[in-house]
């Protein structure tokens, strides 16, 4: 069936009854079906697709079984009296149980068949559809972001035999392969973080299948990679933590293993050379922990070390924080099962983010959660959609676009799969207000409030002891203009009364029955994302005081998903 908008019908063709293939044309008006006898109509079929073509106003039929062992590939068009068939130059392979849909970008109709192939109609010629290129199955890679040329980096990987080394970039829609003259030999388990101070990417060691374990440090500059050539330089190793801490302007690095070797040395990168560390307590030797930069320090989570038998090992589960000059170990008891996973630090969020992970070297995975760490606890993040479950999937975060990245990983195979974590939406009060002839006012965030591109942000006031009031509205909430935040009003006429925020922009509430009800539409656009905002109610009340207004205490809002 497809809904024809032209005439306000849906249009259903057809189908099976038992071993009969169908033909025949029904609308439905809303109210009862008509039958329709058209001179012309496609052959008795089920498993076909129809979409309606809003370019062209009409119905598309296409393909169905019933026809020929595999399918047809015929296509028709209904025009609200007769079926006409189109005899395109280029046929599309034989479908059945396939998906149709209008695309309004490219003023097509678009078809997806049940061997991923993807082909556009626009009314004269189907014509096949490439979708846009990404990195193979693989897992063992590194990614990082890199902000000063807004996207994210991934380089090498493994799959089965296969070991990768070409380098991608992420720009938040699609991925783009980089073909730079020079670049690190294949290899997975390698670590990649960016300098912000000198605007690389810095990579260190990894592995290639079957073969050897590098000692190398390669830096990446948006276009082309460079070997950094130390003399001083941590053992080649494979699932080294690397992160860059921001107070010492280096990138930090800690353990990682090599056959049945684990390390628990620490070392930082300048941009010229490594210097190893010897900090008064580490945590102890391992290997893949979860290591992020957070603030101003570097947090390291879990990890795998082995015991003294080749083919076995404990995974760990203990937190620990660098602060520059030492580690010291974090004992919280709500914390993620023990694991080597993914891991990044979310700005948005303002938390270390851990995804899945392995748990044993003969066990699935640990499961498709998501925990955060906030820099003092630990607690399980909650999303309507989580990637399936995995180990070595690599994350980033997208410091443009205020999202988290996730690419391939292993299951039960290596994945090619790239997901996105997008910035939350939150609204929330902070302050106090004072108190009026009707008590404080208060406000309230409706349920159907959805702070997020497309929707809107729905506010109600409470306590209004006269149907009007103010809706004050800026981006910040510690200053405005000169003047630090919060700000005493009794100059103002408001004893008791202080000003939470920004006074960038005011609106005028009505209300009634003591309440008003604020309604902030926000655009459908992507930049909108991790804007932030702050809002406080001024009631009018001439009875409170001279100034003849009282007020409710702070709103803030962060426009996410």
């Amino acid at each position: 069936m497809a809904f024809d908008a032209a005439r306000g019908r849906m249009v259903m063709f057809g189908g099976r009854s038992g071993s009969v293939q169908l033909r025949d044309t029904w609308e439905w008006d809303g109210t009862r079906w008509l039958q329709r006898f058209p001179a012309n109509a496609p052959s008795g079929r089920n498993q076909h697709a129809m979409a309606y073509d809003a370019a062209r106003q009409c119905v598309v039929l296409h393909g169905g079984s019933g026809i020929g062992p595999v399918g047809s590939s015929d296509t028709w068009e209904w025009h609200g009296s007769d079926w006409a068939q189109r005899a395109t130059p280029h046929v599309t392979p034989a479908q059945a149980n396939h998906a149709l849909f209008f695309d309004a970008a490219r003023n097509q109709v678009v078809m997806f068949g049940v061997v991923d192939q993807i082909w556009g109609y626009d009314g004269i010629d189907w014509s096949p559809i490439a979708p846009g290129t990404a990195p193979s199955p693989r897992s063992g890679s590194a990614m990082c972001d890199d902000p000063q040329r807004g996207e994210v980096v991934l380089f090498g990987g493994a799959a089965s035999s296969s070991t990768y080394g070409d380098t991608w970039t992420w720009g938040g829609q699609r991925w783009s392969k980089k073909t730079p003259g020079t670049a690190p030999s294949p290899r997975s388990g390698h670590a990649l973080a960016f300098d912000p101070v000198r605007g690389t990417a810095v990579l260190f060691g990894g592995y290639f299948y079957g073969g050897p374990h590098f000692d190398e440090t390669w830096i990446w500059d948006g276009a082309s990679w460079q070997q950094m050539q130390t003399a001083n330089r941590p053992s080649a190793r494979v699932g080294a933590g690397l992160a860059w801490h921001a107070p010492s302007q280096h990138v930090v690095l800690f353990g990682g293993g090599r056959s049945q070797t684990m390390f628990q040395d620490t070392w930082t990168w300048d941009g010229v050379g490594w210097t190893q560390l010897t900090p008064a307590s580490s945590p102890p030797a391992r290997s893949s922990a979860a290591m992020s930069a957070m603030g101003q320090e570097v947090v390291l989570f879990g990890g795998f070390t082995r015991t003294t038998s080749p083919n076995t090992g404990t995974y760990l589960d203990d937190t620990w924080r660098w602060d520059g000059s030492n580690w010291s170990q974090l004992h919280l008891s709500v914390r993620p099962s023990a694991r080597s996973a993914g891991s990044t630090y979310d700005a948005s969020r303002g938390r270390m983010l851990v995804l899945g992970g392995y748990p044993t070297p003969s066990s699935a995975s640990v499961g498709e959660d998501v925990w955060a760490f906030d820099g003092t606890n630990w607690s399980p993040l909650s999303t309507p959609t989580t990637p399936l479950v995995r180990s070595s999937a690599c994350l980033a975060y997208d410091s443009r676009r205020r999202e988290v990245v996730m690419y391939g990983g292993t299951r039960s195979s290596s994945q090619d799969d790239t997901w996105v974590l997008g910035a939350a939406g939150t609204q929330g009060t902070f302050g106090v207000g004072c108190p009026g002839s009707s008590g404080t006012p208060g406000l309230q965030v409706a349920p159907e409030s959805l702070p997020e591109p497309g929707g809107a942000v729905v506010v109600g006031i409470v306590n209004l002891p006269q149907p009007l009031a103010a809706m004050v509205m800026g981006f910040s909430n510690t200053t405005t203009g000169v003047q630090a935040l919060p700000m005493a009003l009794a100059p103002f006429g408001m004893p008791g009364c202080d000003l939470l925020v920004a006074t960038d922009a005011a609106v005028l509430v009505l209300g009634s029955a003591g309440a008003g009800r604020w309604t902030l539409p926000l655009p459908a656009a992507a930049a909108m994302v991790g804007i932030e905002f702050y809002y406080q109610a001024f009631a009018y009340d001439p009875p409170a005081n001279v100034a003849g207004f009282v007020t409710s205490a702070g709103g803030s809002c962060r426009i996410g998903y």
